[in-house]
């Protein structure tokens, strides 16, 4: 990468994720209109960027100093215009984070039970707020065995004890206050119905912005997939695993489209790690070209949403 490329500039410099935050609320403002509750979301998404870059920082998955993996999330966060209000589901996101960043940790240990544990009792947990990422717990032992190389009977134990600390706390709260048990019961019965059909009533927003969100996945997928063998075995294995994670997310999606406000959020953080690898990482005058386009369509992408309401998109 040229020193004095913008792209280099960006990519690599200190003040992009500072930058990208106040891009990021200036996005909110223009949606905002009642505080504190419009802010909200906001918050969340400002907590997950923060524990991403520690989560980064400490993986090391791009392997140049680079903010931009955090700013990626955050500023495709924001572009989601008319989605800015706040869900509880969306506080599964920063638990999620911490979930997959264990399981990437249980890389060949020699004794991963004990991350592995905490791992899937934080994504229970964050299926305690968002039922549907339940389904991804298989998806967690095809990545261990696969990628990860930490797939043993012990770790198997450990995931199900796991459930079983989430379970066993869901049903003591139930025991506290068995008024809720009913509304409960509802509620998971509605989170996992599984409705494809549902899709169909997407908005002419939500079909653009997903489908800006997988083109970006597509190319840097086409991406990682040429220059992976540039990054150590363990790093390409953590990737494997992302996009692993990432797929099954897509999938959900396909499953459960009337839960569009929260996965997409997800979808988002799965693609950050890989549309950064790309802008980081590429080399050539064509990288170059990707990344001001990138900038471009996702500045077009805020527009859009922006004046949707206007055009009657919505």
């Amino acid at each position: 990468m040229g020193d004095h490329t913008l792209r280099n500039q960006v990519c690599t410099g200190q003040a992009t994720l500072p930058l990208a935050f106040c891009i990021a609320a200036a996005v909110w403002m223009l949606t905002a209109h009642e505080m504190p509750q419009d802010w909200w979301l906001f918050l969340c998404l400002g907590a997950t960027t923060i524990v991403l870059r520690l989560v980064v920082n400490s993986l090391v998955l791009i392997r140049e100093r680079s903010w931009f993996l955090s700013a990626c999330f955050i500023v495709l966060s924001a572009a989601f215009t008319f989605q800015h209000d706040f869900l509880w589901s969306m506080l599964s996101l920063p638990l999620f984070v911490l979930s997959q960043y264990l399981l990437l940790l249980t890389y060949q240990a020699a004794r991963p039970q004990g991350m592995v544990f905490y791992a899937v009792l934080l994504l229970a947990l964050a299926g305690l707020l968002f039922p549907p990422l339940l389904l991804i717990l298989p998806v967690y032992w095809a990545v261990m065995l696969l990628h990860l190389q930490s797939f043993t009977a012990h770790s198997l134990v450990a995931s199900f004890l796991a459930l079983g600390v989430a379970l066993l706390s869901l049903l003591g709260w139930c025991w506290l206050r068995p008024d809720t048990w009913h509304a409960l019961s509802a509620w998971l019965a509605s989170c996992l119905s599984v409705q494809p059909q549902a899709a169909l009533q997407w908005t002419v927003q939500q079909w653009v912005n997903i489908g800006y969100l997988l083109l970006l996945l597509a190319v840097s997928l086409l991406h990682f997939n040429g220059a992976k063998w540039g990054d150590k075995i363990r790093t390409r294995m953590h990737f494997y695993a992302i996009i692993t994670l990432n797929l099954a997310l897509v999938c959900l999606l396909a499953l459960y489209p009337q839960h569009y406000a929260t996965l997409s959020y997800f979808i988002v953080l799965q693609s950050a790690p890989l549309v950064a690898h790309f802008m980081v990482l590429g080399q050539g005058r064509g990288v170059d070209f990707a990344f001001g386009l990138l900038l471009i369509s996702t500045a077009a992408l805020i527009v859009f949403n922006l004046w949707s309401p206007l055009l009657n998109f919505s």
